[in-house]
């Protein structure tokens, strides 16, 4: 993996946290760091996906894939959030 450095200004708040949990987990900053934005990235993702769903712009295969989680695990998010969706679209059918 190529990585890219970032400079980022956080709250003092944060770096409490961002302490916190190096503590925790018995890890440096970078990786605490790293290892929030991948969890938040992953979260936001979801969502996203999740809306689009509710939405009906998106089908829950494409949901699933736009979230990058299973079909099933979709599923599982849809049914956990009560979201209503349409099973089948145009393209499903053709």
């Amino acid at each position: 993996m190529i990585e890219k450095t970032v400079s980022v200004r956080i709250p003092r708040e944060l770096d409490e946290d961002i302490k916190w949990v190096m503590h925790a987990e018995g890890i440096d900053s970078s990786s605490v760091i790293r290892k929030i934005i991948d969890l938040g990235i992953k979260e936001w993702k979801r969502e996203r996906a999740l809306e689009l769903l509710r939405r009906g712009n998106v089908t829950i295969m494409k949901a699933a894939s736009l979230a990058g989680v299973s079909i099933y695990e979709m599923l599982k998010l849809v049914k956990e959030r009560d979201i209503a969706w349409v099973a089948f679209d145009e393209d499903d059918i053709k």
